[in-house]
């Protein structure tokens, strides 16, 4: 067997026999954390041994003497081996990761020659006597069996499927690394511990609150987190934390976490954000508590930290595999990763074992992949160690729905939530009744300092241009580059900070992780979750005895987009019923409402159900169909990259020289990008506002910014956004 090749570099080989001992190791450790070693363990042993074939070794030979690269399948074999020892269901599971270690999870049974029956069935090379006696001679432990507690469940036996998938994915790749690329090993190395960071962040923070102001809001901040200290003792679980915005939840609920990892010996933190605008703002906070080390971010804004020289640094490798004591990622990374069939989106999966696992705004979940989501999150707190912390101003209830439980055993954090919201209640709220876009510009104008927050970016567009006053008014929405709109909202802070008059017209995107304070804040119709979102730019740090807060509906009605209408009805029925629309009571009552009228569409591409049939169906899971229905953002937006200014207009202009990989440059440019509707898109296209630099990469062209990127407006559409007259003259 040592003279079966796996991998070469150089004048250098590793041997078949090396790699498979090597992953095997490594994989039986990461699956540990779960409770199945001897999976990961035989997994690791069988996922190449294909490479034993004749045909896989004269590809070898050929590459090495710089021949024709010959086109070899070396998975399906394994997968066949592992049904072949391991039959009725703990072979069929390993087969799955074994024979999609490199393409990905296939389908059970479909009609696709890729799929795993198809697969199992395929006629391939015999092995080796000598690799199957291999088998034999090594240590590798009791055979597996499916667990009891794993086959009473169509959910457990996905996942954890996937979490072997996801070992023996991390195991290969790492190995190949340390063989291809050992410099990488050292640079992997976490110098840090969730221990460590520990003892930083109570450090910092006991100087933090020294320093701290005597004020009200302070000292309660202070109660919110001792509170979370005291109940990070309680046994594993669920808990939550029901704090209204400016309640200081951030550092309460690291507070929370870091506590519990140590007492119960979990191995990080995650903390899961559902807006990158939240977790760049919570990125900073956490650096300033507890350094640099040990933190990564996983999102697509991730510019922090990497440039051009350090592509391959710590935190871009930490992304990979999530091998860090504190990650901070967005829903749409954490779930998808749970869902989707791709090697390298799967790869991280086994290092949510535990852990402690932060919910920020966990009320935002999209309410079609509701059910879905929250049966993951049991099975990964059942059988993978973790404990969960649900942690917003607006906690959904998941508890307390009379005809399904969704969650059982959520423990609060705060003995009386009610009276914490009343002690924090900084706003006296109104509800106007229906309003034009022009009634609400001058309502807006008779306050010095005021923000109105709307869900159209049209809605935005005209309230802001019938605003009657010129200076000092500001327009926000993601037709402006998200670096524009952080220039932006310094010059908001600068004004707000002097007491100088400033206005201020948004999408939404404003009411979460913007720590922003104005007086007053109209908001137009919407669920009460993001109505309480938008209260918390009013009045934020206590300065008035309160804030003015006013809620109006569009006078054309709230548009059918998504779940918007639905929320925004089921807000006014509660905003007519109680006289403190922000309440608790108030938010149990709307999310209990919102529920029942929506139940039977918390899974609308029925994902429990198609995981429930495969588990019937002799474990013929569909993960690449399901992987295709799970998308929590599906626009199918063209990216356009703006010279904003000079730092992006260098990084565009070495675009069209770089050879090889642009990742690392294009990474730098997600701050200076605005997402466009295809059919948005080519109209600026074809009015020669757009040039395509490189394949698939498309710039605003010198053209397009003088023309069609307004400094207020960003990048507006042909049909919102009336071009200047010059662009029509050729």
């Amino acid at each position: 067997m040592s003279d079966y090749i796996a991998h070469f570099k150089e004048n250098e080989v590793q041997t078949l026999q090396k790699h498979l001992q090597q992953t095997a190791t490594l994989s039986s450790g990461f699956a540990s954390n779960f409770g199945a070693e001897e999976w990961g363990r035989w997994m690791g042993h069988l996922h190449d041994i294909g490479k034993s074939s004749a045909a896989f070794q004269k590809k070898m030979r050929n590459l090495m003497e710089g021949k024709e690269d010959i086109k070899t399948d070396h998975s399906t074999a394994g997968a066949q081996l592992a049904e072949k020892l391991f039959p009725k269901g703990p072979g069929r599971i390993m087969a799955y990761g074994i024979a999609g270690h490199h393409s990905g999870l296939p389908n059970g049974d479909s009609t696709e020659n890729s799929s795993l029956l198809s697969r199992l069935n395929k006629k391939t090379e015999p092995i080796p006597d000598e690799i199957l006696a291999s088998l034999v001679s090594e240590d590798l432990g009791t055979p597996p069996v499916i667990q009891g507690d794993t086959t009473g469940s169509s959910i457990a036996v996905f996942l954890f499927t996937r979490m072997l998938f996801s070992s023996l994915v991390d195991a290969d790749y790492l190995d190949t690394e340390n063989f291809i690329e050992p410099e990488k090993k050292q640079t992997r190395k976490v110098n840090t511990s969730v221990k460590k960071l520990s003892e930083i962040f109570f450090a910092k923070y006991k100087d933090f609150t020294q320093k701290a102001d005597c004020s009200g809001i302070n000292e309660l901040r202070s109660e919110i987190f001792q509170k979370c200290l005291e109940k990070a003792e309680e046994e594993p679980g669920f808990f939550s934390l029901t704090v209204p915005t400016g309640g200081g939840k951030t550092l309460s609920s690291l507070g929370f976490a870091l506590r519990h990892a140590i007492k119960y010996q979990k191995k990080r933190v995650i903390y899961v954000i559902p807006y990158t605008s939240i977790i760049e703002q919570n990125a900073d906070v956490f650096r300033r508590f507890v350094g640099d080390k040990g933190i990564v971010e996983h999102h697509s804004n991730m510019t922090t930290h990497f440039n051009d020289d350090d592509d391959t640094g710590y935190h871009k490798l930490a992304t990979e595999n999530w091998d860090a004591p504190l990650i901070l990622t967005t829903s749409v990374q954490f779930f998808e990763s749970l869902f989707s069939y791709r090697p390298s989106q799967s790869r991280k999966i086994h290092n949510i074992a535990e852990s402690v696992i932060i919910f920020d705004e966990i009320q935002t979940l999209p309410l079609p992949f509701l059910e879905p989501s929250l049966a993951i999150m049991r099975e990964l707190r059942r059988k993978y160690g973790t404990s969960i912390l649900f942690c917003t101003a607006t906690q959904p209830g998941f508890d307390k729905n009379p005809e399904k439980v969704i969650i059982t055993g959520i423990r609060e954090i705060l003995d009386d939530k009610e009276l914490t919201f009343r002690q924090l209640q900084r706003v006296s709220a109104e509800y106007l009744g229906k309003k034009q876009n022009s009634e609400v510009a001058e309502l807006v104008s008779q306050h010095d300092q005021c923000l109105v927050i709307t869900d159209q970016r049209k809605a935005a567009k005209e309230i802001f241009e019938k605003f009657p006053l010129q200076s000092n008014i500001f327009h926000l929405s993601t037709y402006l580059c998200p670096q524009h709109r952080s220039v932006i909202l310094q010059k908001i802070k600068e004004l707000l900070k002097e007491s100088k008059p400033c206005w201020v017209v948004s999408t939404q995107l404003i009411e979460a992780g913007v720590d922003i304070d104005f007086p007053v804040v109209y908001r137009s119709l919407a669920g009460i979750d993001s109505l309480a979102q938008a209260a918390g730019r009013c009045n934020r740090e206590g300065r008035l005895e309160k804030g003015l807060f006013f809620v109006y509906k569009p006078f054309d009605g709230v548009p059918p987009i998504s779940d918007f209408r639905v929320r925004a009805e089921e807000a006014e029925m509660i905003l007519r019923k109680y006289d403190d629309f922000l309440s608790p009571q108030a938010i149990d009552d709307y999310f209990e409402a919102l529920f029942w009228r929506k139940k039977g569409k918390l899974d609308s591409y029925g994902i429990l159900e198609k995981i429930k049939n495969g588990l019937v169906n002799e474990c013929l899971f569909p993960f690449r169909e399901i992987s295709s229905d799970f998308q929590f953002i599906n626009d199918n937006k063209m990216t356009v990259y703006v010279p904003f200014d000079e730092i992006s207009r260098k990084l565009i202009e070495k675009l069209p020289f770089i050879k090889g990989s642009m990742r690392g440059y294009l990474r730098m440019l997600q701050r200076f990008t605005v997402g466009l509707y295809e059919r948005h898109f080519f109209d600026l296209k074809n009015e020669g506002f757009i040039d395509e630099i490189k394949e698939g990469v498309f710039v605003l062209n010198d053209w397009g910014m003088k023309n069609a990127y307004d400094e207020k407006l960003g990048l507006y559409p042909k049909e919102e956004y009336d071009y200047k007259a010059e662009t029509m003259i050729w």
